[in-house]
C-alpha cells in the first residue's frame, strides 16, 4: 500500500461521497479537521499497520457482537460527572475460583496430551490470560487515576506498583503506560481487549501508536473505512475493525 499526501503537494482533495445507509449519501469534507484518507496513509501509520498486525483470533470478528447498537462515543472526562463506582457482586470470591481453578490447571501434567488437544488448551489459556492482562491494565489505570496510592508516600505510581506487585522498575514503568495509554487515548482497544476480540498483541501495537501527538490524532480522528466500525469511524476504530 502506497503512501500519499496530496495536500503536501498543494492539491486540495474534494469531499469525499459516501453511502452512510443504502440509498443515503454524505460528503465528508477532507483536510486536517476531519484527516480522512490522506492523513491515515501517511507514513508513520502505515509503517504502524506494516510491522506485524497480527491475524484474527478465534471468534468473532471486532464490533460484530454488537451490530444492532450503536457503538458509543468517545467520552472524555469532563463530558459527564463521574458514575457512582460499581463492584461486580461476588467479585473476590470469583477471583477465589479463579485462582482456584488455575492451581488445579497449572500443577496437571498435561505433557502427554494429543497434540490436537494440546492445541486447543494453548489457544484457550492464550485467550484467558490475555483477557485477564487487558482487564488488569485498566484496573491499574483506574488506580493511578484514583489517586490512593499516594498515601504510600511513593514518588511516583511506577514505583508503587513496582513495590506492590514485585515488578522490576522497567517493566512497571512499561506496565503504567500501557494503562494510561488505554485509559486516556483507546477506550475501544480496552474494551475489545477485555472482550477477547483482539490479543495482547494487538494492544501493544496499539499503545505504540500512541507515542506521538501525530499518531494520537491520528487514532482518534475519523477515517473512511470499509470494516466493520462502519464507513466512517475514528483512526482506532478502523484499526480494530482489521483486527
Amino acid at each position: 500500500m502506497g503512501s500519499m499526501n496530496l495536500s503536501s503537494r498543494g492539491f486540495t482533495p474534494a469531499p469525499l461521497r459516501i453511502e452512510c445507509a443504502p440509498g443515503v449519501w454524505a460528503d465528508v469534507a477532507a483536510g486536517p479537521a476531519t484527516t480522512v484518507v490522506e492523513d491515515y496513509l501517511e507514513a508513520e501509520f502505515e509503517d504502524l499497520i506494516r510491522s506485524g498486525w497480527p491475524s484474527a483470533p478465534a471468534g468473532p470478528p471486532f464490533g460484530t457482537h454488537s451490530a444492532e447498537a450503536p457503538r458509543p462515543p468517545l467520552a472524555s472526562a469532563a463530558d459527564s460527572p463521574p458514575a457512582a463506582p460499581e463492584v461486580p457482586e461476588g467479585l473476590l470470591a470469583q477471583l477465589d475460583q479463579l485462582e482456584a481453578v488455575t492451581e488445579r490447571i497449572t500443577s496437571a501434567d498435561l505433557s502427554g496430551l494429543p497434540g490436537s488437544l494440546a492445541a486447543e488448551v494453548s489457544q484457550r489459556v492464550r485467550r484467558a490470560t490475555d483477557q485477564l492482562a487487558a482487564q488488569r491494565l485498566v484496573l491499574i489505570g483506574q488506580i493511578e487515576a484514583e489517586g490512593s496510592w499516594r498515601a504510600d508516600t511513593m514518588h511516583s505510581f511506577s514505583s508503587w506498583l513496582a513495590s506492590r506487585e514485585r515488578l522490576s522498575k522497567a517493566l512497571a514503568q512499561r506496565t503504567v503506560g500501557a494503562a494510561r495509554a488505554l485509559r486516556e487515548h483507546l477506550p475501544a482497544t480496552a474494551a475489545a481487549a477485555c472482550a477477547g476480540e483482539i490479543t495482547a498483541e494487538h494492544v501493544s501495537i496499539m499503545v505504540k501508536a500512541t507515542g506521538t501527538e501525530t499518531l494520537r490524532e491520528k487514532l482518534a480522528g475519523p477515517v473512511a473505512s470499509d470494516t466493520a466500525a462502519g464507513p466512517v469511524c475514528t483512526g482506532e476504530q478502523m484499526l480494530l475493525g482489521n483486527a
